[in-house]
């Protein structure tokens, strides 16, 4: 161990002095504690993040679920009033007529008037 170089009034070759080196050695160190702690905080951020997203989308899951469930069961209980009507049932076979003719009709050697 060099005795000089860690006394106060030490000057190096190139007219460092102890303070100097301290000095540079504080430096290298917050260097490296600063590159060590943005990955660290970085991770832990990221970490919550991920821990927020999914409860969010849970929760928007459970909400769109119930929302569906909720017009399913209006449109479910509508239906029954809504087919057993006249017009429904009328607009529904000349669909079904329309699309059987239109199909028909495809077939070349039929002729459908």
């Amino acid at each position: 161990m060099n005795y000089y170089y860690n006394k106060d009034d030490y000057i190096g070759r190139y007219g460092w002095t102890t303070s100097n080196h301290r000095e540079e050695a504080e430096e290298i160190t917050r260097t490296i504690l600063r590159e060590e702690l943005e990955d660290i905080i970085n991770k832990a951020v990221e970490e919550k993040v991920t821990v927020i997203w999914n409860d969010a989308i849970s929760r928007l899951v459970h909400a769109i679920t119930y929302d569906v469930n909720s017009c399913v069961e209006i449109a479910i209980s509508n239906a029954n009033d809504i087919f057993h009507s006249s017009k429904a049932q009328k607009f529904i076979s000349d669909s079904i007529v329309r699309s059987l003719i239109s199909e028909l009709k495809s077939i070349n050697p039929i002729v459908i008037k």
